[in-house]
């Protein structure tokens, strides 16, 4: 849906989530992809979220 190009700083998150909750509309996605970095403090996705990891 959206990248935010530079380091994984708590700003650029911000932007991320914004532009994703802007041109989303605020909906809750069904499927998420990632690059498998472990997420912060131990979140998890919503029951029922579909995960996929996209490898290189």
């Amino acid at each position: 849906m959206c990248v935010v190009p530079g380091k994984r700083t708590a700003d650029n998150a911000q932007a991320l989530v914004c532009e994703f909750h802007r041109r989303t509309a605020g909906r809750p996605m069904d499927l998420i992809t990632t690059d498998d970095h472990a997420p912060a403090h131990g979140q998890v996705g919503p029951t029922g979220l579909l995960y996929a990891t996209v490898g290189s």
